[in-house]
């Protein structure tokens, strides 16, 4: 199992990663060769890394209470 990441500071900074091995182990679902598709096409999935763009990537939130 591989997490790959990799950050430049050329222009600011922009951060990409994958996952090695796809989403999914179910040789059935769309998800099984997706990372893998992404890194020999060099495609990876670029990572928020401002507040406005965590803000704008953000699918869900929990609160957790004491």
């Amino acid at each position: 199992n591989s997490y790959i990441q990799t950050v430049t500071w050329e222009n600011g900074v922009v951060a990409e990663a994958l996952l090695a091995y796809s989403q999914s182990s179910d040789p059935g679902s769309r998800h099984s060769s997706d990372q893998t598709a992404a890194y020999s096409e060099r495609t990876w999935v670029q990572l928020p890394f401002t507040q406005e763009a965590i803000d704008a990537a953000r699918v869900d939130q929990i609160t957790f209470a004491r």
